[in-house]
């Protein structure tokens, strides 16, 4: 009776497909070994190099920065920017030219005389006695035009429009400086969507793990080979790995949503997105580590990093203004000329044009100068002030990226390895629970240790790649 009830119970885990039916323990036998074939035996897993959660083209690393700088809206203010500057110098410009106004006037008024004490004397012949007074008007028609134009100004037109040419030259070191940043800010949504697609895979292949043990959990308990335990513990593996998996669908949507904020679109990016690679002999440098690298690479991005020129630029723009400054006491020499035409009558009207030259000396501002000159002193002081914390800023900022690459390259092996042997210790927890030498719980144990490699070397592929980048971005070599 026994020996037909392990024949039915063996004909029963054939037809669901479980396991072998050489996996069953004969009476008084060891267990033998897992076959080769394991029903749970995971597939194997491929290298997390795109990543499919949306339908469409694959969308890379400079397509998406492509995208960010026609599209973000700090591109717009940085670009207005340049522009605005670029019309400043223009208008610094305009004291060069001559100045002008046309004028014509008509007026109509009445001619009574109004004698008045010591105007007129006595003898002139007109009488001082009141004289009647009329409401008749008079027409008086007059035109006029006037130019002036400085000739020479002592230099202080060409220092504004130096100081100018220098407020465009900083202009275009902040939009150099946003347009970096925003490489930055893309390549972080970019990498961190990237691994949140590569961990939702990876929760999506632990679910579907996770039911399949729940299947064979189910068809042994029914046969009575394993008690009810399993079932429930199956069960509830399951559903942890689907609350899992929700939330990774929640997480890669907003790494998503915030790819498309750092882009500039209103629409979450469709399609995988592709492991970027940051070729660059300076990362690759068998001296990355040393201090004598560090020292070499603070002074190139000094050099390279637009931050570092806008603020040179700004400096520049101080010194110039102080120029300027110095500059508005002196006199300037003009030319100017008048021409005119009036009368009462249109067809007989009087004609004069005129010319003058002269000198004019701006006494006003000796009133604001000195002031103007010391808020102008402070500011330099503060702008040189903060092109030296940028440059401690630079070296903390590259040292902290270096030391991050190596720490992460320095991890590749041990994590390469965790998820290796985790692999392979969840295999051999199968094929015993296949055979019937474990239990389930040994078997989710292992599914979880798999599950938690999948994801360090999700983490760690994230923290390569971002170091990478951060890297780069200190040492002002962004990867176009």
């Amino acid at each position: 009776m026994k020996t037909k009830t392990r024949r039915w119970m063996a004909w029963a885990f054939a037809a669901l497909g479980s396991f072998p039916t050489a996996g069953l323990a004969q009476p008084g036998k060891a267990a033998p070994k897992a076959a080769a074939t394991v029903p749970v035996a995971d597939p194997p897993a491929a290298p997390v190099k795109v990543v499919a959660v949306e339908s469409g083209p694959v969308l890379t690393l400079k397509q998406a920065y492509d995208i960010a700088v026609s599209r973000n809206p700090s591109m717009a203010v940085a670009r207005a920017g340049v522009d605005s500057a670029k019309e400043r110098v223009g208008v610094a410009q305009v004291p060069y030219l001559p100045s002008a106004t046309v004028e014509a006037s008509h007026s109509e008024s009445t001619s009574n005389y109004a004698p008045r004490a010591g105007a007129l004397p006595s003898s002139s012949g007109l009488s001082t006695a009141k004289s009647a007074s009329s409401f008749d008007l008079s027409p008086y028609w007059s035109a006029s035009a006037n130019t002036r134009w400085t000739a020479w100004d002592f230099g202080r037109t060409g220092a504004s429009v130096d100081l100018a040419r220098r407020g465009l030259d900083v202009a275009r070191a902040d939009l150099d400086s946003t347009r970096n940043l925003l490489w930055l800010q893309v390549s972080v949504a970019y990498l961190q969507a990237l691994t949140a697609d590569a961990l939702l895979v990876s929760l999506a292949e632990s679910e579907r793990q996770a039911e399949r043990n729940r299947d064979m959990a189910k068809a042994r308990v029914e046969a009575q080979i394993r008690p009810k335990l399993d079932l429930l513990k199956a069960e509830s593996d399951l559903a942890a790995a689907q609350v899992a998996t929700l939330r990774a669908e929640e997480a890669s949507r907003s790494a998503r949503v915030a790819l498309a904020v750092a882009m500039g679109q209103d629409r979450l990016p469709a399609g995988p997105l592709q492991v970027p690679t940051f070729p660059s002999a300076q990362l690759e440098s068998p001296d990355l580590g040393s201090t004598a690298w560090l020292d070499e690479s603070v002074k190139l991005a000094a050099k390279a990093r637009p931050e570092w020129a806008a603020l040179e630029a700004r400096v520049a723009a101080v010194q110039t203004e102080l120029d300027a400054l110095d500059k508005t006491i002196l006199p300037s020499l003009y030319v100017a000329a008048q021409a005119s035409v009036a009368g009462i009558e249109l067809d007989a009207l009087a004609w004069n044009y005129g010319m003058t030259g002269g000198v004019s000396v701006p006494l006003s501002t000796l009133w604001t100068r000195s002031a103007s000159m010391g808020d102008a002193r402070a500011r330099l002081a503060g702008v040189i002030a903060q092109r030296d914390s940028l440059l401690l800023a630079l070296r903390g900022e590259i040292d902290t990226a270096r030391t991050a690459l190596l720490q992460a390259r320095k991890r590749t092996r041990a994590v390469e390895s965790s998820l290796e042997f985790s692999a392979a210790a969840r295999d051999h927890a199968a094929g015993r629970y296949a055979a019937g030498a474990a239990s389930l719980f040994e078997l989710a144990d292992a599914e979880t240790a798999l599950t938690q490699a999948r994801i360090q070397k999700s983490q760690h592929t994230l923290d390569l790649s971002l170091a990478e980048a951060r890297l780069l971005f200190a040492l002002g070599q962004i990867a176009p």
